[in-house]
C-alpha cells in the first residue's frame, strides 16, 4: 500500500524482555507463577452469540469447522496437534551456518536448540515454514513497488512464555518482512478466506504497514481489492468519519485503504484500540459482499466483533464525497481524502502471502508476530470462538528477565556433516508433513 507518510507514533512500552539483541532464552529462569493480563477486549456485539466447537490447535479447529488452513505459521508452537516439523529457520552471524528450529514432544518450540545454535553470536530468522500440506513457506521479502529488499527479524529479540514453555516471537522493527509470491490453495479473486494472528498492543506505529495476509503476486500496487490482509497499528487512513481512540486497531488492508467499515472510517465508537500485551486479530472476507473484523485479549476472554457488514462501497456510494486538501508539509501538493471506494465488491485477490509489510512492500510498519493462519473459506463464529479459546489456553505471557551476570555461559559445538540450505534464496524443506 502506498500513502502519504504521517509522523510516526511509536509506543515505548514494550513486553518485558523485548530487546533488540539475540540473547539466550534458556538462560532465563521462569517464575513459579506467571502473571497473566486479565483485561478482556470486551463482549461480542448483540446477536453475535458463539458456541465453541471443541478442543484442538487452531488449524485443527478451522478444519473441523469446514475452513481448512492453507497457510499457518508460528515461532512458538505447532498449529496442528499432530505437527512435528520445523517452525522456522535461523542463520548465524558468526559463520553463516543455518539451523531449522522445530518442536519438542508437546508441540511447542524447541527454544533451547536456538539458544545453543546462536550462543555467543546473533541469529536472523530467514524464513518461516508453513505447517499446512500446501508448503507456502515464507522467506525474506525482496524489493517491491514501495520498498527495497527487506531484512530478516533478529531471532532472539522477543522472548516470551507460551504454555509454560520458553519461546521467541518475531519483533519487526521496520524494513523487515517475509513473503511468498507463488502459493498453493490461497483465495483468488472473489473466493472467501479467513485470517488471524496473535500480535502485541504494546509494539506498533502509525506507518505503513504491519500486515499479514493475501497480497499481490508481483510486489506492486495493482489496484483496489487486490489485497485482503490483517493490519495492526495506529494509522488512521480515512480522515472521515473518524478513528475513535488512539489505537492500535485491527483493520482490513484491501489496498489503497485501511478499513474499519464499508466506508473506511470507524462506525464503532467502542473500537478505540487494543493495547493488551497479546492481541488476537481476525479478518474474514467472503469476497463478494461481506467482511468482518474481530479482536480480543489473547490472554483472557472472548472476541469482540468490531465490524460485520458490507465490503467497501461501490462507486454508487462514496459516502462522503472525496475531496482534496494540502498534503502535510507540502502545501504545493494535494492529497485525496476518502477516495471513491470502487473495486472492492467483488474482491480481486491475487494469492501471494506477506508478513510484516504492505502488498507493495511498504515496510515502515513495526509490530510483533507469534502465530497466524490463513484459511480457505469464511469461518463460522463458533470456529472463531474456538480458536480464541485455544489461544487463551496457550497462556502467552512475557518472559521474565535475568541479569546478564546470572546467565550461564553456553558454548556451541558445531555438528558434523553437510549443512542443508542457506538462506531465503535456498529454503529447502525437510521431508515432513
Amino acid at each position: 500500500m502506498r500513502h502519504t507518510q504521517r509522523p510516526a507514533r511509536r509506543v515505548d512500552a514494550r513486553l518485558s524482555g523485548h530487546v533488540g539483541a539475540a540473547l539466550p532464552l534458556r538462560a532465563r529462569r521462569v517464575a513459579a507463577a506467571l502473571v497473566l493480563a486479565v483485561c478482556s477486549a470486551g463482549a461480542l456485539l448483540p446477536g453475535a452469540s458463539e458456541a465453541a466447537i471443541g478442543p484442538g490447535r487452531p488449524c485443527d479447529l478451522y478444519a473441523r469447522g469446514g475452513t481448512p488452513c492453507v497457510a499457518a505459521y508460528s515461532t512458538t508452537r505447532a498449529m496442528y496437534a499432530s505437527y512435528v516439523g520445523p517452525l522456522y529457520r535461523v542463520k548465524r552471524a558468526s559463520d553463516g551456518a543455518i539451523a531449522n528450529i522445530g518442536v519438542v514432544g508437546s508441540g511447542y518450540v524447541d527454544a533451547a536448540a536456538q539458544d545453543r545454535f546462536c550462543a555467543a553470536t546473533t541469529c536472523v530468522i530467514t524464513g518461516l515454514f508453513d505447517q499446512t500440506r500446501d508448503h507456502n513457506d515464507l522467506t525474506i521479502e525482496g524489493p517491491g513497488g514501495n520498498g527495497d529488499r527487506d531484512a530478516g527479524v533478529a531471532a532472539g529479540a522477543l522472548p516470551v512464555i507460551v504454555a509454560g514453555h520458553e519461546a521467541y516471537g518475531l519483533d519487526f522493527a521496520g524494513g523487515m518482512g517475509y513473503r511468498d509470491n507463488h502459493t498453493k490453495g490461497l483465495a483468488i479473486a472473489a473466493q472467501p478466506e479467513s485470517i488471524y494472528m496473535v500480535t502485541s498492543g504494546t509494539h506498533f506505529n502509525s506507518q505503513c504497514c504491519f500486515d499479514f495476509g493475501n497480497v499481490e503476486t508481483n510486489g506492486r500496487d495493482t489496484g483496489n481489492g487486490h489485497m485482503d490482509a490483517l493490519y495492526f497499528g495506529s494509522m488512521c487512513w480515512f480522515e472521515w468519519p473518524i478513528c475513535y481512540g488512539s489505537g492500535p486497531w485491527v483493520q482490513a488492508d484491501m489496498e489503497n485503504g485501511l478499513f474499519f467499515s464499508d466506508t473506511g472510517g470507524s462506525k464503532n465508537r467502542r473500537d478505540t484500540g487494543n493495547p493488551n500485551p497479546f492481541v488476537t486479530a481476525m479478518l474474514k472476507n467472503n469476497g463478494t459482499d461481506t467482511f468482518a473484523i474481530k479482536d480480543g485479549n489473547a490472554q483472557h476472554g472472548r472476541l469482540t466483533t468490531d465490524w460485520w457488514g458490507p465490503l467497501p462501497r461501490s462507486r454508487f456510494d462514496p459516502n462522503p464525497p472525496s475531496f482534496r486538501i494540502p498534503s502535510p508539509g507540502k502545501p504545493s501538493e494535494t492529497a485525496i481524502i476518502n477516495p471513491r471506494l470502487s473495486g472492492y465488491r467483488p474482491m480481486r485477490k491475487e494469492g501471494a502471502i506477506v508478513l510484516g509489510t504492505g502488498g507493495d512492500n511498504s515496510n515502515a510498519g513495526v509490530g510483533s508476530f507469534f502465530e497466524g493462519a490463513i484459511t480457505s473459506g469464511y469461518a463460522t463464529r463458533a470456529t472463531d470462538a474456538s480458536v480464541q479459546a485455544d489461544i487463551v489456553a496457550a497462556g502467552y505471557s512475557a518472559a521474565p528477565s535475568t541479569p546478564a551476570s546470572e546467565r550461564p555461559v553456553i558454548r556451541f559445538v558445531p555438528a558434523a556433516g553437510k549443512r542443508d540450505g542457506s538462506d531465503s534464496s535456498s529454503f529447502a524443506r525437510p521431508g515432513v508433513r
